[in-house]
């Protein structure tokens, strides 16, 4: 079939086999086909001027039925059984995808109108995908996973009263990692991320029951400084695990009820030329600033715009609890001797945050040890999203060393310290 194919395929290649029953027939206006069996393509070779397919082996074995009516030129199309996608490789000029094993088990129901180009579809089954691997070209990123499980129930429409959309699913996803090759920037990695309870309704109403990860990481370095250990955590925030309740995008406004933050370690990170950890992420995300003729950086070009005079976006959370043994650690190898202190929580939480209501009173605690003999306590109310901001806020510092200090004092004051301590009340 290759000849018939060209030109719009270069290449044909792979075997075809079908077993089962086939039935065609006419009842007035609509002509029926339906086919039970099994269908199966082995060792796929396609290749278009763009792309280039290969495809060790698909298989579909279940019923397929097919009514075409030619007075209304309305097409129905139910499917029910299993399809299975094993060892399939898709390249482009903008990106390379792999997937070891891909299978979709379910029913679906596809009206189509030829004529209007109306179409509605609905859905019911369970999509697995084991070994991806995607390398995005332009955007110089890799995503990859090992397992992913999802249960899927889906109904849409497109017809003269618009288009409506809804999804309700399940997913699971194991051994999650999109990296930014060039940066040398693992920018998410989870060993297990999992959703339940979502409901899509369009990009601006989502929500979704819980949403937990375990084990994740943002922005952790690929790169091995040669003052950290090889057993040391480089990202800039990692949790053992994180679990989020009720969460909603509804009309371009986020809404959580609680979030819960265990084992969590923030690492802020400055190496020896001078730049932050949180900036090698946020170029991994948005790229290098272009700069024009003169090498001046052409302002609004890195997407990551300042935030606007309105404030922070749009967000309410009841309640967000970090749990005790977590870490916040400041590590700052531009000045000599390079600088590092950890605070290790007791007790940190935030609650009533709305970003609908200015004058919102937002209060938290932090009670926390500032290395081996120092301590750190604060807390009160805040009201993040007046312009000015309000806050009304009592501290504790404890026995803060002040040796460490030393590299800034000198830098800034030509001070060294030898030895002291600070105590200091605070009220904001």
């Amino acid at each position: 079939f290759e000849p018939l194919a060209k030109p719009a395929l270069a290449k044909l290649a792979g075997l075809l086999t079908v077993q089962g029953d086939f039935k065609v027939e006419q009842q007035g206006d609509d002509i029926h086909v339906i086919n039970k069996g099994e269908l199966k393509l082995e060792d796929i070779g396609i290749e278009q001027e763009q792309i280039r397919l290969t495809n060790r082996s698909m298989g579909w074995d279940g019923s397929t039925g097919v009514t075409l009516n030619t007075a209304s030129s309305q097409t129905h199309v139910k499917t029910e059984g299993k399809l299975t996608v094993e060892d399939i490789d898709i390249e482009h000029e903008l990106a390379f995808l792999k997937n070891r094993l891909l299978a979709w088990d379910g029913n679906t129901d596809l009206t189509l109108n030829t004529t209007s180009s109306q179409a509605s579809i609905k859905s019911t089954g369970k999509l697995t995908s084991t070994g991806l691997a995607t390398d995005l070209h332009a955007q110089k990123m890799k995503l990859e996973y090992r397992d992913l499980d999802l249960d899927l129930l889906l109904s849409y429409s497109d017809d003269q009263q618009g288009t409506d959309i809804k999804v309700n699913s399940e997913l699971s996803i194991t051994g999650l990692d999109l990296l930014a090759t060039e940066k040398k920037v693992d920018i998410i990695s989870a060993e297990k991320l999992r959703l339940a309870g979502l409901e899509f309704k369009g990009p601006e109403h989502v929500t979704v029951e819980k949403i937990s990860a375990d084990k994740l990481n943002l922005g952790r370095s690929l790169e091995q400084q040669e003052s950290t250990s090889e057993n040391e955590n480089r990202a800039i925030f990692h949790a053992e695990k994180i679990s989020i309740d009720k969460f909603s995008h509804i009309d371009g406004f986020t809404a959580v009820d609680t979030i819960v933050e265990d084992g969590v370690h923030v690492v802020y990170h400055r190496n020896t030329e001078g730049k932050w950890n949180t900036v090698t992420l946020l170029d991994a995300l948005a790229g290098e600033k272009k700069e024009d003729e003169n090498g001046a950086a052409t302002p609004g070009e890195t997407g990551t715009e300042t935030e606007t005079a309105s404030g922070p976006p749009p967000i309410a959370v009841k309640r967000i609890d970090v749990s005790s043994g977590s870490t916040a650690t400041f590590h700052d190898e531009s000045v000599n001797p390079a600088f590092r202190t950890t605070l290790t929580i007791n007790e940190l939480f935030l609650e009533n945050l709305d970003g609908r209501q200015a004058g919102q009173t937002s209060s938290f605690k932090l009670d926390g040890n500032l290395d081996k003999h120092s301590s750190v306590n604060a807390g009160g109310d805040v009201k993040p999203y007046l312009q000015p901001p309000e806050m009304d806020i009592q501290g504790k510092l404890q026995a803060i060393g002040l040796p460490p200090l030393s590299p800034y004092t000198t830098d800034s004051m030509g001070v060294m310290i030898d030895s002291g301590s600070l105590d200091l009340d605070l009220e904001l």
